[in-house]
């Protein structure tokens, strides 16, 4: 195993971890309106989109997908 591929195995759980925080604490902290009750449900929504859009992605090692899937995560989520 490279060092690169060492970094990533650690790098993965990381960011998940942080994305999964940063939802939940801006789901606590946002008034109990209906927002609040989706933030956990469009924040794993977005995870979902970009993550299935990085299996083709990396193994295509191409970044043609970027601008698509950004696109199609901003307007579900919004």
């Amino acid at each position: 195993m490279t060092k690169t591929d060492r970094n990533a195995l650690i790098a993965f759980p990381a960011v998940i971890l942080i994305g999964l925080g940063i939802a939940w604490a801006a789901a606590r902290a946002e008034p109990r309106l209906w927002v609040s009750r989706s933030l956990p449900f469009r924040s794993g929504w977005s995870f979902a989109i970009q993550w299935l859009a990085f299996i083709p992605a990396y193994l295509l090692q191409n970044e043609s997908f970027f601008d698509l899937t950004g696109s199609i995560t901003y307007i579900s989520v919004t």
